[in-house]
């Protein structure tokens, strides 16, 4: 995923817009067809600017319920470039990606938005009531009438203190 620069390199506050498709790699297992990478690079005089938007459809397992779901993420990104030679190499602590010649690389920049944007707590709505832990059944469905109310056997003996006193 490379952006050919050579127009922008010479002319500060010039800008082009790009858009493209890729298909997911192996690591975004969790995706559904193609990833869209559209946005615009800027030249701000010393460096490139890149932002943008990716759209991917992703699935998953929901965690409450085990249901599949499928949701679509959007997700924006910002990165700045400079230009680095073999004669003026850049720090490697750098807050920015580095480019040489005519093509500026996002690959790393689309790889790394999509790591992030993978949910950490996979649910298929936020009121997701889950599954039952005493009969397995699912609750967006239907209610049970288990009762929840077990007591953890190392408190039992509290429990009884706290009934005696009511």
């Amino acid at each position: 995923m490379k952006l050919n620069v050579v127009s922008l390199r010479h002319a500060t506050g010039k800008q082009f817009s790009f858009a493209f498709e890729v298909p997911a790699a192996e690591e975004f297992f969790w995706l559904r067809g193609p990833i869209s990478v559209s946005g615009k690079v800027a030249n701000s005089g010393g460096h490139m600017v890149v932002s943008g938007a990716i759209r991917a459809l992703a699935a998953f397992e929901c965690q409450r319920c085990l249901r599949d779901y499928e949701t679509e993420l959007v997700e924006e990104f910002r990165q700045e470039y400079r230009e680095t030679s073999q004669e003026s190499p850049l720090p490697a602590d750098a807050e920015y990606g580095v480019y040489e010649g005519d093509e500026l690389d996002v690959t790393e920049l689309v790889r790394d938005t999509l790591l992030l944007a993978e949910p950490m707590k996979k649910v298929c709505r936020l009121d997701c009531k889950g599954l039952c832990p005493v009969c397995g059944q699912d609750r967006n469905q239907s209610e049970c009438h288990c009762d929840h109310e077990a007591i953890d056997p190392r408190l039992a003996a509290l429990k009884q203190l706290l009934d005696s006193k009511q």
